[in-house]
């Protein structure tokens, strides 16, 4: 299985993709294409582009901020546009206090992992829950095949 990376307002990149790359690999998960975006409009483009190519986008960065360019909010935004209810959307608490989320949005086969932009937190995420969720994943799309 193949993912977009997308990059956003993130900072650490170079210890979040070391992270996430380990995580990936032990998934099963191949980075097809990694990107970055510094604003709303751009982030957009690139989540419908990794939707289109390969159905699964993880971004990174941009999330708990209360800024109208969070992450939170342009994910929501594009939820209502596309249709989507809350169901889609799973909270990944995490942290000592599980006070920070990360979040999983799918609909259909096509799915948007955001991660935290700390490389201790994306791997708490990949131990549980992530991890088993793509696992689930990979075997539901090797049985359709």
């Amino acid at each position: 299985m193949k993912c977009y990376l997308i990059y956003y307002c993130s900072k650490k990149t170079a210890l979040c993709e070391k992270a996430v790359k380990t995580e990936l690999k032990s998934c099963g998960i191949e980075i097809m294409k990694t990107l970055g975006a510094a604003d709303p409009q751009y982030l957009g483009n690139m989540l419908t582009d990794g939707l289109n190519h390969c159905g699964v986008v993880i971004t990174i960065g941009g999330l708990n901020s209360f800024k109208t360019d969070s992450l939170e909010q342009i994910l929501s935004s594009a939820i209502e546009k596309s249709g989507g209810t809350i169901e889609n959307v799973r909270k990944l608490p995490f942290g000592i206090e599980q006070d920070k989320f990360g979040y999983l949005i799918e609909k259909g086969t096509q799915c948007i992992v955001s991660l935290p932009d700390s490389p201790e937190g994306i791997s708490e995420l990949f131990e549980n829950p992530l991890a088993k969720y793509f696992e689930d994943k990979i075997k539901t799309a090797e049985q359709k095949s």
